[in-house]
């Protein structure tokens, strides 16, 4: 009898496991390109910084050396910069529709609206700063959302916010 039962329950939990596993993708192809786990925002790496083909819009001008250059879910371009030896920055960028970009999922240690002169007005620059130091700068200008991750310890944030927002330049396709 207890022979039986635990038949029973290696049979259960065999089905158990058939069901929550990943089997087929449905589209009957067996590549490992289809069996890789999904993510919900896949990254695509760049070349360069024209995400025109995808997104619709191509970074123009800048005012660091990139470093590596990606599109998010193929609406969000991610820009790696260095600003000085070992020190990087990143740059989100899409189009303004509404969607938050930024990814800032952290409790935050401080928040203050900068107002940066950008040309012949100024840009209101939300600045999130975290107990570990890092900050995140969120602006929007000329149809278009930007975020820029500062990581902790980088010197001159304030500067770095400013001429980003006065370097770059995004151009949305014709």
């Amino acid at each position: 009898m207890k022979k039986l039962i635990a038949l029973f329950a290696i049979t259960g939990l065999m089905f158990a496991l058939a069901a929550c596993g990943g089997g087929a993708t449905g589209s009957g192809s067996s590549s490992s390109e289809d069996a890789s786990p999904q993510i919900p925002n896949p990254v695509v790496e760049y070349e360069n910084t024209d995400f025109t083909e995808d997104a619709g819009f191509a970074v123009t001008a800048y005012p660091y050396t990139v470093v590596r250059s990606s599109l998010i879910g193929g609406t969000v371009a991610e820009i790696t910069f260095e600003t000085a030896p070992e020190t990087t920055v990143v740059l989100r960028v899409g189009k303004d529709d509404g969607t938050e970009i930024h990814g800032i999922f952290s409790a935050i240690e401080k928040e203050e609206v900068l107002q940066v002169t950008a040309g012949t007005g100024t840009v209101d620059v939300t600045y999130f700063e975290y107990d570990e130091g890092a900050v995140y700068a969120v602006w929007k200008t000329g149809g278009f959302s930007y975020v820029l991750y500062i990581g902790a310890g980088t010197e001159d944030v304030n500067g770095i916010i400013n001429t980003f927002v006065n370097d770059v330049k995004v151009e949305a396709a014709a």
